[in-house]
C-alpha cells in the first residue's frame, strides 16, 4: 500500500502513514463504518414498554396505555412535595409569616399598663434601697463617721454656728455660775461620748423602724439625756473645774425642763411603730411580683408580638432606672461637695447619713438601665430577623 500524501510504501493493513501520519484508505473506511454504526437505528434497543405494547397488539389482546399526570392531579403531586421521577418525600418550605400588626387600642392599653408598671418599679426601688441602704448596721456606721468638730463649726443658720446656737440656749444662770465659754462647750462635746451616744441611738431607731426589730421603743427621753450628762461628769469637771458642781437636784431640774419642752414627744416613734412593715422583704417581694405580672399583662395585650413586647419592657426599665439614677448621682456629687467644703450642718449630716442609700439607689438605676439596653438589643435582633424573612 502506497501513502497518497507522501508516497511512502506501507503495509497492507496500515490505517495511518508512518511518515506523515495521514489516513490510508483502510483508515477512512473504518471511520465511516464506525459513524454508520452509531446512527444505525437497528442498533438502538427498544424500550420495554413498546415491546410489550407491540406484543399485545400482535396477539390481539386489550392494552390500555397508562395516562399521564396532567392538570390538577399533577399540581396536587407537585404541591405535596413530590418532584417528577422522585420517590422520596420532600417537604415544602413554609412561607414566612408577617408579624401581626397592632391595633391602636392594643397600643393604648399597653401604654396605660406601662405607666402603672413604671410607678410600681419606682416604688419597688425606693423601698428596696431604703431597706438595704438605711439598715441599722449601715446607719450606725454612717453616724460613727460624723466629725463632731466639723458639725460644731458648721452653720446652724445664717448667723450662728452649731456651737454658738447650743451655747446661746444654755441656761444663763448655769453660764454665769460656771463661767463656761463657747470654746469650753465645744471641748466638752468633743471629749464626751456624744458621738457614740448618737450612733447607738440612730442604730436603735433604724432597727426599730426599718429592720423591724422587736426590741423596746427606742424613743429618746428626757431621763436618758440627763443620764448622758451624769455619765460625762468627769469631762465637765475637767473643763469647768470645781465650779461645775451639778447636784441631784440640778439633774432633776434639767429633766423637768426637758419634759416641759415636750422633748419626749418630739422624738417619740409611737405613731410609727408599724413603719417597718413597709420596708420588710415581704413587701419588697410583693412589689416585685406585681411588676412581673404587669410585664406579663403587657405581653398579653400586645398579642405575643415579641418585638413590641421587648420594646415596651425595655422602655419601662429605662424610665425607672433614669428616674432613680439621676437624683442619686446629683446627691452623691452634692454630698461630696458638702463633705469637702462644709456649709450647713444639716446638709453635712444628711450627706453622711444618706450616702449609703444614694449609692444603693445609683447601683439599682444602673442595673435597670443595663437590663433595658439588653431588651432593646433583643428587639432590634427580632426586627432584623423579621425583615430578612420577609425579604426571601
Amino acid at each position: 500500500m502506497i501513502c497518497k500524501n507522501c508516497g511512502k510504501e506501507l503495509s497492507s493493513n496500515a490505517k495511518f502513514c508512518t511518515k506523515c501520519g495521514s489516513k490510508t484508505e483502510l483508515g477512512d473506511m473504518t471511520s465511516a463504518e464506525t459513524q454508520s454504526a452509531e446512527v444505525n437505528p437497528d442498533s438502538v434497543s427498544e424500550p420495554e414498554s413498546e415491546s410489550t405494547y407491540d406484543s399485545a397488539a400482535s396477539s390481539g389482546s386489550d392494552y390500555t396505555e397508562p395516562a399521564e399526570n396532567t392538570g390538577a392531579a399533577a399540581d396536587i403531586i407537585q404541591n405535596d412535595g413530590f418532584s417528577s421521577g422522585d420517590t422520596e418525600y420532600i417537604p415544602a418550605e413554609p412561607e414566612p409569616a408577617a408579624p401581626a400588626k397592632l391595633t391602636a387600642g392594643r397600643v393604648t392599653g399597653a401604654v396605660a399598663v406601662s405607666i402603672l408598671t413604671v410607678i410600681f418599679l419606682i416604688l419597688f426601688n425606693l423601698i428596696f434601697c431604703t431597706r438595704i441602704g438605711l439598715s441599722s448596721d449601715i446607719v450606725k456606721s454612717s453616724a460613727d463617721s460624723l466629725s463632731m468638730e466639723t458639725i460644731l463649726e458648721l452653720s446652724y443658720d445664717d448667723n450662728q454656728t452649731v456651737a454658738e446656737y447650743i451655747y446661746d440656749n444654755i441656761d444663763s444662770k448655769f453660764i454665769s455660775e460656771s463661767g463656761m465659754e463657747c470654746k469650753d462647750l465645744k471641748s466638752i462635746i468633743i471629749k464626751s461620748d456624744l458621738k457614740s451616744f448618737i450612733a447607738d441611738r440612730a442604730e436603735s431607731y433604724a432597727a426599730y423602724l426599718i429592720n423591724g426589730s422587736k426590741s423596746k421603743d427606742p424613743s429618746l427621753t428626757a431621763d436618758e439625756i440627763t443620764e448622758f450628762f451624769q455619765d460625762n461628769e468627769d469631762v465637765f469637771e475637767e473643763e469647768l473645774g470645781y465650779v461645775y458642781g451639778m447636784t441631784k437636784e440640778d439633774y432633776s431640774e434639767l429633766t423637768s425642763s426637758l419634759e416641759d419642752e415636750d422633748f419626749d414627744e418630739a422624738l417619740s416613734v409611737g405613731n410609727l411603730k408599724n413603719l417597718h412593715l413597709i420596708f420588710s422583704f415581704i413587701t419588697i417581694g410583693v412589689l416585685l411580683a406585681i411588676v412581673i405580672l404587669l410585664f406579663i399583662w403587657i405581653a398579653i395585650i400586645l398579642d405575643k408580638n415579641y418585638k413590641h413586647i421587648m420594646g415596651f419592657i425595655g422602655n419601662n426599665l429605662l424610665i425607672a432606672g433614669i428616674i432613680f439614677l439621676v437624683p442619686s448621682v446629683v446627691f452623691l456629687i452634692g454630698s461630696s461637695i458638702a463633705a469637702v467644703y462644709g456649709g450647713s450642718a444639716i446638709a453635712y449630716i444628711c450627706a453622711k447619713m444618706l450616702l449609703p442609700f444614694a449609692a444603693v439607689a445609683a447601683c439599682t438605676g444602673v442595673f435597670e438601665i443595663i437590663v433595658a439596653v439588653i431588651f432593646k438589643k433583643i428587639k432590634k435582633h427580632i426586627k432584623k430577623t423579621q425583615v430578612k424573612l420577609l425579604a426571601r
